[in-house]
C-alpha cells in the first residue's frame, strides 16, 4: 500500500490510478480502490460505509474463499481513511511469511505505541477527531502461530483507542476463539457468476479484447473457480499465448489452463469406451496421451465431474449418478493423499467403461 498507488481524485471524488497501471497484470490493473467498484459482498460493503462515515470502525475479521475481495476490501478501507497519506498510518503484513510471536511483540506493538500522523485530524471532513486511529492489516492470518494470536489478542485489547486491525484469513476455525471475539466477523461468499462475467466483459472491452461467445468467458469463471484473481491470471495468460491478436477462443482458455479442450477430452473418453479393444491396450494409450500433453488426472477428474454435472445426454439415474460422484470423490480423495496416479487412472478408465460416460 504505497503512497504511489494514488496520484488524484476523480469527479466522484474517489481515486484514480496513475497511468503507470497500465503495466500492471490485470489482478492489480483492475483491483477496485474504493469500496463502491467492489462488485460483490453488498452487505457487507453497504456495513462498512456506515461504520466509515460514523468514523467507529471497529477491529475486523474478513473470511472466506480465496480471490472473493477479502485484501481488495482492507486496501480500500485504507484509501478511504488516509487517501494519499498512507506512510506510517498502516502496516500491512502477510502473515504467512511473518507469522511468529516476534514479528507481534516488535513490529506491530511497536507501530501500534505510536500516535498516528493526523490523530488530532480528519483527512475526509477536515474536523477535528482526537479518536482518529492506525491501521494493521494481517492478511493469512490464519497462518500465524498460536503463541502469536495469543499476543496479538493482548495488543488488541491494549492499544484499541489508537489502533484497528483487520485480519484476513481463509480458515477462520484457525484464528484463535479469544482473537475472533475482539472482531466483527464478515464471511466474503463466492462471486456470483452474472458478477464475474460481467466484469470479464468490462475488463475485455477495455483491453480490446474479442472472444468466441459467452462461453469462452464462462469457461474462464468455471476454471478459475469464482476466485477472481484466477480469473484474471487466465483470462491474461491466455491473451498472451493466443495465436491470433487480442482474441481467445474456448480451446484456448483450456490449453492455457494446461487442460485438454473439449473436443480432446471427448475423444478420450471414446477411446476408453471402445469395447473392443483390451482394457490393458487402452491404459497404455491414454497413460502415453497425458504423460505426452502434460494432463494431470486431477484435472481429467474434475471435467468428467463437470461432463456428468452438465449433460442431461448421459442416459444414467439419479443412483447411478450418486455412484459416480462417490468414486470420482475416492479418487480425488487418494490423489489429495499421495496415491499412486497410475492406479487412479486405472480406476478413472473403469468408471468411465462401467457407466459407458462419452
Amino acid at each position: 500500500m504505497a503512497d504511489e498507488d494514488i496520484e488524484m481524485k476523480d469527479e466522484t471524488n474517489n481515486f484514480v490510478p496513475k497511468p503507470e497501471k497500465a503495466k500492471l497484470p490485470f489482478v492489480e490493473k483492475y483491483r477496485p480502490l474504493t469500496l463502491e467498484q467492489i462488485i460483490s459482498q453488498d452487505d457487507i460493503i453497504q456495513t462498512l460505509k456506515k461504520f466509515l462515515d460514523k468514523n467507529s470502525l471497529t477491529h475486523l475479521l474478513f473470511y472466506g474463499t480465496a480471490g472473493t475481495g477479502k485484501t481488495t476490501c482492507a486496501k480500500a478501507i485504507a484509501n478511504f481513511l488516509y487517501g494519499p497519506h498512507k506512510t506510517g498510518n498502516i502496516l500491512e503484513l502477510n502473515a504467512s511469511d511473518e507469522r511468529g510471536i516476534d514479528i507481534v511483540k516488535e513490529q506491530i506493538k511497536s507501530f501500534c505505541q505510536t500516535l498516528n500522523s493526523f490523530s488530532n485530524f480528519s483527512i475526509n471532513n477536515n474536523e477535528k477527531n482526537s479518536n482518529f486511529f492506525k491501521l494493521v492489516v494481517l492478511d493469512e492470518a490464519d497462518m500465524m502461530t498460536t503463541d502469536a494470536q495469543s499476543a496479538l489478542r493482548r495488543i488488541m485489547e491494549k492499544y484499541t483507542n489508537n489502533v484497528r486491525f483487520i485480519l484476513i484469513c481463509n480458515q477462520i476455525h484457525k484464528i484463535h476463539p479469544a482473537v475472533q471475539s475482539r472482531c466483527m466477523r464478515f464471511r466474503f461468499r463466492p462471486i456470483q457468476n452474472e458478477k464475474c462475467l460481467n466484469r470479464l466483459k468490462e475488463i475485455c472491452k477495455e483491453e480490446k479484447i474479442k472472444y468466441d461467445n459467452e462461453l469462452t468467458l464462462k469457461t474462464v469463471i468455471q476454471l478459475g473457480n469464482r476466485d477472481m484473481r484466477k480469473m484474471l491470471n487466465l483470462l491474461e495468460a491466455t491473451l498472451m499465448s493466443s495465436q491470433r491478436d487480442n482474441y481467445i477462443t474456448i480451446n484456448d482458455v483450456y490449453t492455457t489452463a494446461g487442460l485438454p479442450s473439449l473436443q480432446e477430452f471427448n475423444q478420450l473418453l471414446t477411446t476408453i469406451n471402445d469395447k473392443k479393444e483390451n482394457i490393458g491396450n487402452i491404459y497404455n494409450e491414454v497413460n502415453n496421451e497425458r504423460l505426452t500433453k502434460g494432463y494431470a488426472i486431477q484435472d481429467l477428474i474434475n471435467m468428467l465431474h463437470d461432463k456428468i454435472r452438465n449433460d442431461d445426454s448421459n442416459g444414467l439415474n439419479d443412483e447411478q449418478i450418486r455412484d459416480c460422484y462417490m468414486k470420482l470423490a475416492d479418487m480425488d480423495y487418494i490423489l489429495r493423499k499421495g496415491g499412486d496416479e497410475e492406479v487412479v487412472l486405472q480406476t478413472f478408465i473403469c468408471l468411465v467403461r462401467e457407466f459407458n460416460l462419452n
